[in-house]
């Protein structure tokens, strides 16, 4: 999960949600979803009679705030976590299973693409009601209905208490997160950039995953191998380019896929698997590669290392070094962002969260 959907997610809540009042809140038990202290119960007492006034968003985390109320809902969707709304339906297309194909057609034809780029809703009063995965049912004073679906059971909601956002970016778990580069008050200039990153000795593949560094940055905008501390200067200047460049443009169309530049190689990094090798329009052969535990896809004729580290790659075609490496999974690595971390005993007696070093 990354900001292109939790920004789509974020547009939806404003759009539907926002300025009306929680009727009533249908939720099972789920002691994985519902973060402790927080129960099924006491998150349908908090919720219901409360009127929403306020969704935003940092990162990978999305919220909710009530008029007159201190409460704030805090969600992480995981790795397959989403809010459908009941008779709307997304032009959302997840690129995995073959989602990618589909784009392929959509960019075939002009006409689809920009209806698809141009339309993020649209009406279906026939669609699958309640869908399927559900973990809680949230119904307005309209009569309007949320889902909150989760097939794999990674998602994770908490209630806090926090008059403002800055309160609220000082509580776990967002006080362990990093910059938004999506929000351009508060991401860095390039000069701090550079300083933050050539500090670190990481492939900058490893260094965006980290969510206490890039908040929000998703698998498929990461690059591969070249070190951090040995970027030269043109290199570092493009890097922190095109992070803002990026996460500012996603933002702009609602996380909506049809509308992305055909140059985007996220559109080209799903067919690891395939028999016949993956290429985007300009004929440029996409190939993939294990760094710091996940899959990286990148285009060897224009993406080559730089520095003292200029070596040849090894692809996972030609390195049986990584075909046998224990590879975490991207819900693993969502999971793991999830676990609580080690306590240290503060002066009152109480513990207390160690950030990750």
């Amino acid at each position: 999960m990354n900001v292109r959907l939790l920004n789509k997610t974020n547009d939806r809540l404003a759009r539907f949600l926002v300025g009306k009042t929680v009727k009533s809140v249908e939720a099972g038990v789920d002691d994985k979803l519902f973060v402790s202290p927080l129960t099924n119960v006491l998150f349908k007492e908090t919720l219901e009679g409360l009127k929403v006034v306020e969704a935003n968003r940092h990162g990978k985390y999305f919220w909710i705030r009530f008029h007159d109320s201190p409460k704030v809902a805090l969600f992480h969707f995981g790795m397959t976590g989403w809010i459908k709304v009941r008779n709307i339906e997304t032009h959302f297309i997840a690129m995995e299973n073959g989602g990618d194909k589909k784009i392929a057609e959509i960019f075939k034809n002009e006409e689809d693409k920009k209806k698809q780029a141009e339309n993020s809703f649209t009406e279906n009063p026939d669609m699958e009601w309640p869908p399927k995965f559900h973990k809680f049912i949230l119904k307005t004073d309209d009569d309007m209905e949320f889902a909150f679906t989760d097939p794999r059971r990674l998602g994770r909601i908490r209630v806090l208490d926090a008059s403002t956002d800055e309160e609220l970016m000082n509580q776990e778990p967002l006080k362990r997160q990093g910059i938004d580069f999506s929000d351009p008050k508060n991401r860095w200039d390039y000069e701090t950039f550079s300083k933050e990153i050539s500090r670190r000795k990481l492939p900058v593949k490893s260094l965006l995953m980290k969510q206490e560094v890039f908040a929000g940055v998703g698998n498929w905008v990461a690059s591969p191998e070249q070190m951090t501390n040995d970027l030269p200067e043109d290199m570092m200047r493009t890097f922190h380019d095109k992070v803002v460049e990026i996460c500012e443009f996603v933002v702009k169309v609602e996380g909506n896929t049809a509308a992305f530049p055909e140059d985007f190689l996220m559109l080209y990094r799903w067919g690891k698997g395939r028999k016949d090798q993956v290429k985007t329009p300009q004929g440029y052969v996409v190939k993939h590669l294990e760094v710091g535990g996940r899959t990286s896809s990148y285009i060897p004729e224009l993406q080559k290392k730089a520095g003292s580290g200029a070596e040849k790659r090894k692809t996972d075609s030609n390195s049986e070094s990584s075909k046998r490496q224990k590879v975490k999974s991207e819900s693993e690595e969502e999971e793991s962002e999830e676990k609580s971390r080690p306590t240290a005993t503060t002066r009152s007696g109480r513990t207390s969260r160690k950030p990750k070093n």
